[in-house]
C-alpha cells in the first residue's frame, strides 16, 4: 500500500484491498495497478467535490451514431428551455458552491438549439470559474453567424469537437476560432480515427448492479443533469428513449431531485450508489474500438442479441 500511495487517498486503496479485487492485486505494478483499478474503485468513494457533469441541450441528433450511449438516435426534439436550464444551474450552483471544474453542454447536438447563446451567459453567471465546455459533432459550425461566436468568447465557452470520419472544413473552424479568440479542442484526438463502443443491456435485468456500478466507466465519473434531477451517468436517465422506440421496460430512473437533498456532500455520497438500471446494463460484455457508423435505428446497436 505505501508503494502505490503516491498521491491518492490511502482509504480508497484499502478499499481495493478489501475488495473482492485483491485475488490479482499483488501481481500488477504500480502503473498497471492505477490504470486497472483505481478509477474503478473510487466510483463508490464520494468525490471531494464534484468534478464533471453534462446536460443536453437538445435531445436530437444531425449525426446519430450507432449504439450512441445518450441514445439520441432514438430522440424526437427534446429542446431545453432557458428557465428550466437557468433554475436547475442556480440550485446546483447553490449545492457545489460554483466549486465544478468542469461542465458539458450537449445532446444530441446543442448547435440545433435555436437559442443556443442565450444558455453562455446563464451557465457562466452560475459558475464562474468552471470550464464550460460545448460538445458538438462540428457539422453545423461553419454555418454559425458572428453572434454565436462573439458570445462564445465573451462567456469564456470552450468549443470541444468531437472528429468524426465524415466531411467537414476543420481549417475553417480553426480559422474562424482563431479569427474570434474562442478557445477550440477536440474530445478525441484529432489525428486518430473516429471509434466507437457498445454498451449493451440485459433486458431481463439480470446483472450485478453492485458489480457492474464499480466497473462502469460512467459511474460517478460521467454525471448528468436532467429536469432538476442528477444521475451518476449519461446512461440511465436517456434509456427512456428505447422503451418508446422499441417498447422495452428497462426502468426510468428518478435520480437525485437536486431540490430536495440539502447540500453538497449529500449529492456526493448519493452518487456513490448504483441504480436499479445497473441490473440491466450488459458491462462485461461491453465493446470498444468498434468501427464508426451511423445508426440505423435497430435495437441491436443497445443490446447483446
Amino acid at each position: 500500500l505505501e508503494e502505490v500511495n503516491d498521491g491518492f487517498d490511502i482509504d480508497i486503496i484499502k478499499q481495493l484491498k478489501d475488495s473482492e479485487l485483491f485475488f490479482d492485486f499483488m501481481n500488477l505494478t504500480s502503473n498497471e495497478f492505477f490504470e486497472k483499478y483505481i478509477w474503478t474503485v473510487d466510483k463508490t468513494h464520494p468525490q471531494q467535490h464534484l468534478d464533471y457533469f453534462c446536460i443536453h441541450l437538445v435531445g436530437e441528433c444531425n449525426l446519430k451514431c450507432k449504439g450512441c450511449d445518450h441514445l439520441a438516435p432514438l430522440a424526437q426534439g427534446e429542446y431545453i428551455s432557458l428557465s428550466d436550464f437557468e433554475r436547475d444551474f442556480k440550485r446546483l450552483s447553490e449545492l457545489t458552491k460554483s466549486k465544478i471544474n468542469r461542465i458539458g453542454l450537449m445532446g444530441g447536438e446543442a448547435l440545433l438549439h435555436p437559442d443556443l447563446i442565450k444558455f453562455f451567459p446563464v451557465a457562466r453567471r452560475y459558475f464562474p470559474y468552471s470550464d464550460i465546455q460545448l460538445v458538438t459533432n462540428g457539422i453545423l459550425l461553419n454555418t454559425m453567424g458572428e453572434n454565436f461566436w462573439h458570445s462564445t468568447r465573451e462567456n469564456k465557452i470552450t468549443i470541444m469537437v468531437t472528429k468524426y470520419p465524415i466531411k467537414i472544413n476543420y481549417d475553417e473552424i480553426k480559422e474562424k476560432s482563431i479569427k474570434y479568440g474562442v478557445r477550440l479542442s477536440y474530445y478525441n484526438n484529432p489525428d486518430t480515427e473516429k471509434t466507437s463502443y457498445k454498451i449493451p443491456f440485459d433486458l431481463k435485468g439480470e446483472q450485478n448492479a453492485k458489480l457492474n456500478f464499480k466497473n462502469c466507466f460512467h459511474s460517478n465519473k460521467l454525471c448528468f443533469l436532467s429536469n432538476g434531477h442528477f444521475y451518476p451517468c449519461t446512461v440511465a436517465p436517456n434509456v427512456y428513449r428505447l422503451n418508446n422506440a422499441f417498447g422495452t421496460s428497462l426502468p426510468v430512473e428518478n435520480g437525485i431531485d437536486i431540490f430536495r437533498i440539502k447540500d453538497e456532500k449529500e449529492l456526493l455520497s448519493q452518487l456513490t450508489k448504483p441504480l436499479t438500471m445497473c441490473k440491466y446494463c450488459d458491462v462485461k460484455n461491453r465493446e470498444y474500438d468498434i468501427k464508426w457508423e451511423r445508426s440505423k435505428k435497430d435495437i441491436s446497436e443497445w443490446t447483446s442479441f
